[in-house]
């Protein structure tokens, strides 16, 4: 990779990051407020499905060269997994918008079924975005481990919220079935990334005698290692933990409610650093 083409992943990695997460929250808090839709502490999540969309969408302009030539992108459906990205993120936008005004204007009615709709369009949309980066020409990307971890923090980021925000007032039935989203996507989130490091290492030692890095290899295994680990601690490990100690000491999980927003920023923060040693190890592959 040339020195021009490094510095412009390195700076235009952040919207693709917010880009993936926004519309893996938003699917997630979709399913997770379909669920529930009949339980009004789910309102501001149910509200929230569409800002986040929009806003994952607007930041992934800022990748794009030129933005205001985005609309081209949807011009090659048949043979372009950008476009088909495109076209199935714009339909769970607009699926968003109109399940997000259900709990805006409190109505129920068409509310469970608009929700199985755009819970089923943000799946795609997730699935269609993992498939961008799984190409041969992307080596390290090229593997089950990307839509692995993309599951894994729809599940993870649309759950836990949910739960956190209802602790307290959701009977133990209700907690139960986003308690297993939360250990289904902090497992599968867990393993993704063992499985990349593992893949990232084979990939480096099959292109070891063909690329040249100004930097150490030790640097870049110390870094990414270290991303690696702190994203299964924070996102993998420690809610599970968290669960199990409250669930042994009480029926319900309303001990944790003090700590409802601290910990809900660490699993975020967690899902993030786990988003972004995907962007390093892509980085790294050019490097050695």
């Amino acid at each position: 990779m040339s020195e021009k083409m490094s510095d412009r992943i390195k700076t235009r990695e952040w919207p693709l990051a917010i880009f993936t997460l926004t519309v893996q929250f938003a699917c997630g808090a979709a399913l997770a407020t379909t669920v529930y839709s009949t339980v009004a502490t789910m309102r501001p999540l149910g509200i929230a499905v569409f800002p986040a969309v929009a806003v994952g969408m607007l930041a992934s302009l800022l990748h794009l060269g030129r933005p205001l030539s985005a609309g081209r992108s949807l011009s090659n459906l048949r043979h372009s997994r950008l476009s088909r990205e495109v076209f199935v993120t714009s339909l769970f936008a607009a699926s968003a918008l109109a399940y997000s005004a259900t709990w805006f204007g409190g109505w129920v009615e068409w509310r469970f079924a608009l929700g199985i709709a755009t819970s089923a369009l943000g799946f795609a949309a997730v699935i269609a975005s993992a498939m961008i980066y799984t190409v041969r020409s992307q080596p390290v990307w090229n593997s089950g481990w990307v839509p692995g971890s993309f599951l894994g923090a729809t599940l993870l980021l649309g759950a836990s919220p949910a739960l956190l925000m209802g602790l307290g007032t959701q009977g133990l039935a209700h907690q139960r079935a986003l308690l297993g989203m939360i250990v289904a996507g902090s497992l599968l989130l867990s393993v993704s990334i063992v499985w990349m490091l593992i893949h990232v290492s084979r990939t480096r030692a099959e292109r070891a005698d063909s690329v040249t890095s100004e930097f150490s290899p030790y640097q870049f295994t110390a870094r990414l290692g270290i991303t690696a680990a702190s994203s299964i601690v924070l996102a993998g490990i420690l809610p599970i933990v968290l669960i199990c100690i409250n669930s042994l000491a009480a029926a319900s999980l309303s001990g944790m409610v003090p700590y409802s927003a601290w910990i809900l920023a660490v699993i975020v923060l967690g899902t993030a650093l786990g988003r972004m040693s995907m962007y390093e190890v892509q980085a790294g592959q050019q490097k050695f």
